[in-house]
């Protein structure tokens, strides 16, 4: 495997600064991100995975609509 695929090829090349602003960034789309997903759906897909492999049966994906 090539070494320079590691981070987008920017290991080594961001300064500290430029890393806090992409964690800062990533951080920020996965709090607006995050609750709109979970509006609709029960769990994220890797969450998903996991319990339909732990418990043998696939779980619903979906969020079942208010007052159902």
């Amino acid at each position: 495997m090539r070494r320079d695929r590691h981070g987008f090829g920017l290991f080594g090349r961001v300064e500290r600064t430029g890393q806090a602003a992409i964690v800062a960034a990533v951080w920020a789309f996965q709090l607006i991100v995050s609750p709109l997903w979970l509006r609709h759906f029960a769990y994220g897909p890797l969450e998903w995975l996991w319990r339909a492999l732990a418990y043998r049966q696939r779980p619903p994906f979906r969020r079942p609509p208010p007052g159902a």
